[in-house]
């Protein structure tokens, strides 16, 4: 069973503690598969489900945390791009907001919202107040992804969305 903080939430001493064995292999696996010496350039990597409930985000977040502790000397980043249902900020007990939809639409700046979790070297960016409406997905279809994105990978080794 899985320890909460007060709020309900995981802290980041509590996700590496739920990490059992057999994921801590998988993670390791999947990290080293997307970010190994065989592709160099590749920095940055996004993971997609086609519905609810597919482990997406938690596959996300333990592959990050493991890349953050095997490269301890690498700032690695985590967005949360899941704008509908969004699960990193709880994984981790982080903030939910504010976040990525407040950065694009000019109420919080990339320092406001980056939230170090985990470990020293990972940033999570969460993806902010929670649209059941979809109203906010307008964004995540625009230009504006785009180059927020480019702007948060040019401030790590590496990116997990």
């Amino acid at each position: 069973m899985t320890e909460q903080n007060a709020a309900g939430m995981m802290g980041p001493a509590m996700v590496k503690a739920a990490v059992r064995p057999a994921a801590q292999s998988a993670f390791d696996e999947i990290w080293g598969s997307v970010f190994n010496e065989a592709t160099p350039a590749v920095r940055s990597v996004l993971f997609t489900a086609a519905g609810r409930k597919e482990g997406v985000s938690t596959l996300i977040a333990g592959a990050a945390l493991t890349g953050a502790h095997l490269n301890y000397n690498r700032r690695v980043g985590l967005l949360d791009l899941n704008l509908r249902h969004p699960q990193l900020a709880r994984i981790f007990g982080a903030k939910p907001l504010p976040g990525l939809v407040d950065v694009w639409a000019g109420r919080a700046t990339l320092e406001d919202i980056a939230q170090t979790v985990g470990a020293s070297n990972l940033t999570l960016y969460a993806s902010g107040a929670r649209d059941a409406s979809g109203s906010s997905l307008a964004l995540v279809c625009g230009a504006a992804l785009g180059g927020l994105v480019r702007q948060i990978a040019g401030r790590h080794d590496y990116l997990m969305c």
